[in-house]
């Protein structure tokens, strides 16, 4: 190796024989012509590697379904905190599944066939209904607790106001 850079070091062009040329000449075509081959060759793949990715995603892409997906995720989670809780005591079961349950219900409303476009929707109008409903619910317990907490002021404060 010290060799090889001690010769490219003390390199004089005037020194080259016309052998040296020839073999030069030879190895510049051969590199040139190998460079010539790999290039020809990637383009010419480069476009069929190209359109069978692009089918491909095409083909994945029509067949995936997210409703589909959406529906079997659903039902895992239901199975899973189903799962959960019948493993856990019987006391605490029912207000769990309980409340799952009624997340889920919360959260899942059915879809209708838009008329125009022909898609699933979901129900826009009932998810502002329960969301309406979950307020007042809300704001009655609310209502509820103050009141509670306003009558035990009341008894410890002798009626006093």
């Amino acid at each position: 190796m010290f060799n090889f850079i001690n010769r490219l070091r003390n390199f004089d062009i005037k020194k080259i024989t016309p052998v040296q040329v020839a073999i030069g000449i030879v190895v510049a075509v051969v590199v040139l012509g190998v460079l010539n081959f790999l290039l020809s060759l990637a383009n010419t793949l480069l476009p069929l590697l190209l359109g069978g990715a692009a089918l491909y995603l095409g083909y994945q892409w029509l067949t995936s379904r997210s409703e589909d997906v959406d529906a079997k995720l659903n039902a895992i989670k239901r199975e899973e905190a189903l799962e959960k809780a019948k493993t856990a005591p019987e006391s605490k079961t029912k207000p769990v599944t309980q409340a799952h349950e009624e997340r889920v219900s919360r959260l899942s409303v059915e879809q209708l066939e838009n008329p125009e476009t022909g898609i699933k929707e979901t129900n826009m109008q009932l998810l502002l209904e329960r969301e309406e409903a979950l307020k007042k619910a809300e704001d009655e317990v609310k209502q509820n607790v103050q009141a509670q907490i306003e009558e035990r002021r009341k008894r410890l404060l002798g009626g006093e106001e």
